[in-house]
């Protein structure tokens, strides 16, 4: 190939590394209008609670891939003079591009998993603990007590309590009796890690040491793992004795 051949070549290249730059970051920026519209379009607290856990974190990931690899390829297109000079400064441009655009992605991912996900957390909690409105007098609703809520909940609902693999709510009108129960996951609340310090403590797998019998309690075990420093607890659950059915 020679130096004009090379020239044309690059030149075209440069081109097409323009126009996909241009549509993954679009695309990026896409994936967040999206997800944010979305997210404004729900009233219920709880919908916005669970949309935000559920995907929130994976919507600015992907959006930091389609933005960072733009940013590669845009990387690719500058200093064109040089570059047509000789061969070798293709390549040289093209590591660097790579390596400037990992490494800030790196980073990127790195305060994802860490700070915003501990920002998250927080978030999530006033989401969760904002008083809810009654759809029948207009009028904020009473978050009950662990004591008060018992009350409302049956015993499946208790034994999940108990164990910590359900979490439940009750919100209640007093003017109307309206009662509202929102259950959460569990696994998907996040606990403070001891190493790291952030919110980024959840459920990895649980297991059942000794089931429980009508005599005698059972044991659970539940691990939990750090999604920022890989940081494993272990945590054990007293399990409620089964109760006889008295129905007749």
């Amino acid at each position: 190939m020679d130096k004009l051949e090379y020239i044309k070549l690059l030149e075209y290249i440069n081109q097409l590394l323009a126009k996909s730059s241009t549509v993954l970051i679009l695309l990026g920026i896409l994936v967040l209008g999206v997800y944010w519209l979305r997210f404004f379009q729900l009233k219920d607290l709880k919908k916005k609670f669970d949309y935000s856990a559920d995907h929130e974190v994976v919507t600015l990931k992907w959006s930091g891939i389609f933005i960072f690899s733009g940013l590669g390829l845009f990387l690719n297109t500058l200093f064109h003079e040089i570059v047509a000079l000789n061969y070798a400064w293709f390549f040289i441009r093209l590591l660097l591009g790579a390596a400037i655009a990992g490494s800030t992605y790196y980073i990127y991912i790195t305060l994802l998993r860490g700070l915003y996900v501990t920002y998250l957390n927080n978030r999530l909690q006033k989401l969760r603990y904002k008083p809810r409105i009654s759809p029948r007098t207009k009028l904020e609703m009473k978050l009950l007590s662990e004591e008060e809520e018992d009350v409302h909940l049956d015993a499946g609902m208790q034994a999940e309590e108990d164990i910590f693999s359900f979490d439940y709510d009750v919100w209640i009108d007093e003017r109307s009796d309206y009662i509202k129960i929102e259950k959460y996951d569990g696994r998907k609340l996040a606990l403070q890690c001891s190493k790291c310090n952030y919110f980024t403590l959840k459920v990895y797998k649980e297991a059942i040491i000794s089931a429980p019998t009508f005599e005698e309690k059972g044991e659970l075990v539940k691990i939990y793992r750090c999604h920022y420093c890989k940081h494993t607890e272990k945590n054990y659950f007293s399990v409620s004795r089964l109760k006889k059915n008295l129905s007749s």
